[in-house]
C-alpha cells in the first residue's frame, strides 16, 4: 500500500540554476522563495513570531518588529521572517533549520524544486554564498502555481541565471590591431584566459576587490592593469594596449 504522504506531495515550482555566461549548471546553489501569496507568507510569519528571541542582533530584532508593522508588504514580511528564522537556525542548529518550505539547494546538475505550495504567484532568488563574491544573485518573479478541480498542481518551471563577477575586454597593440592568443590572467590567483582572433578575452567568477589583470604575449611587454571590482555579479570592461618588447 502506498504511503498517503507520498501521494499528496507534488512539485509546485521546479527549475535549474545556471551560470549566466557559460550556461553551465551551478551545483549547491541556495534557492529561496522571496515572495508569495498570503497563504504561503502568513505561516512563515507566524513561525517567526513564535521564535524565542533573546539578545538578538539589531537587524534580527528589527526584522522581528517588521512582522507586525503596518505598511510592510508580503515580500517584506517574508524577508523579515527569513531573517529571524535564519538567525535561529544558525544559533540552534539543524533542529530549527529543518522543514523550511521557503528554501532549498540545487543538485549536482543545477536542478531544484519546491513541493506543495499554495496557489499564487511566487518569486525565486538564487545565490552561491559559498563562492564568496564570485557570483551575484538572480531573481525570477511571477511564477504561477495553481490547482485543478482534482487538486493536481499545475507547476511552474524556471531557469535562474546566476551572474558571475566578470572582467572582459580587448587586447590590442599600439596600432589598435588585436593581439591574438595573448594570455590574460589575474595576478595572485588561478584565473586566466586567452584572447581570440579579435583580441577579446573574458575572466569570470572573480573575487571582488583590487585585482591586477595582466596580459602577456610573445614579442610584447607584459601589460598589468589594476582594476577595482566593487560588486559581486557585475561585469567590468577592461581593454589592454600592449607595446612591443623592443620599444
Amino acid at each position: 500500500m502506498e504511503n498517503p504522504e507520498t501521494i499528496r506531495r507534488q512539485v509546485a515550482i521546479a527549475g535549474r540554476v545556471i551560470d549566466e555566461l557559460t550556461q553551465q549548471p551551478v551545483a549547491w546553489a541556495r534557492v529561496r522563495l522571496t515572495n508569495g501569496p498570503p497563504a504561503f507568507v502568513q505561516p512563515m510569519v507566524a513561525r517567526a513570531k513564535l521564535a524565542p528571541l533573546s539578545k538578538a542582533p539589531g537587524d534580527v530584532a528589527q526584522a522581528h518588529g517588521d512582522l507586525d508593522k503596518a505598511g510592510v508588504n508580503n515580500a517584506g514580511k517574508l524577508r523579515a521572517a527569513q531573517i529571524v528564522l535564519d538567525y535561529l537556525s544558525r544559533r540552534h542548529g539543524a533542529a530549527l533549520a529543518a522543514d523550511r518550505p521557503d528554501r532549498t539547494r540545487t543538485a549536482a546538475d543545477g536542478h531544484f524544486h519546491f513541493l506543495d505550495l499554495p496557489d499564487g504567484n511566487y518569486a525565486v532568488t538564487a545565490s552561491l554564498p559559498e563562492a564568496g563574491s564570485r557570483y551575484g544573485t538572480a531573481e525570477v518573479e511571477n511564477l504561477p502555481v495553481s490547482r485543478d478541480g482534482e487538486d493536481r498542481i499545475a507547476w511552474a518551471w524556471t531557469e535562474v541565471k546566476l551572474p558571475p563577477t566578470t572582467i572582459s575586454g580587448k587586447v590590442t597593440n599600439q596600432s589598435a590591431s588585436p593581439v591574438k592568443l595573448a594570455s590574460v590572467c589575474v595576478k595572485g590567483s588561478g584565473e586566466n584566459a586567452f584572447t581570440d582572433d579579435t583580441g577579446e578575452y573574458r575572466l569570470t567568477a572573480l573575487e571582488i576587490g583590487n585585482r591586477t589583470v595582466s596580459a602577456s604575449a610573445p614579442g610584447f611587454k607584459a601589460a598589468p592593469k589594476v582594476v577595482q571590482l566593487g560588486e559581486a555579479g557585475k561585469k567590468q570592461a577592461v581593454d589592454i594596449v600592449m607595446t612591443p618588447a623592443n620599444s
